[in-house]
């Protein structure tokens, strides 16, 4: 009898987003690995001035407000700070944002 091998389907898909942060020199526009997981929204995109990838976590602290972190691929963090929910699906916060 054959084996069947079934897709596996992740909670993580390509969409278009833009990224911006003064602070962290970072400017990008395409498509973003988008990961939800437990209220928590991970976009994973390539840093075009150091040519690897940064995710940017979004959790929710409260109604309209998220706690924004930024991962590099070696691991290390930095804390971007807190934002606010504009429109349907943008976080903007005192010198950065990011939109799905």
């Amino acid at each position: 009898m054959p084996l069947l091998l079934l897709p596996v389907f992740w909670a993580q898909l390509q969409q278009p987003c833009r990224i911006w942060s003064v602070r962290e020199a970072l400017s990008y526009s395409g498509l973003c690995d988008v990961r939800k997981q437990q209220g928590t929204t991970s976009l994973t995109a390539p840093n075009e001035l150091t040519g690897e990838d940064q995710t940017i976590e979004v959790s929710p602290k409260g109604r309209r407000q998220v706690h924004v972190r930024g991962l590099n691929s070696q691991g290390d963090e930095t804390l971007w700070g807190e934002a606010r929910k504009v429109g349907k699906s943008c976080w903007v916060g005192s010198d950065f944002g990011l939109c799905l």
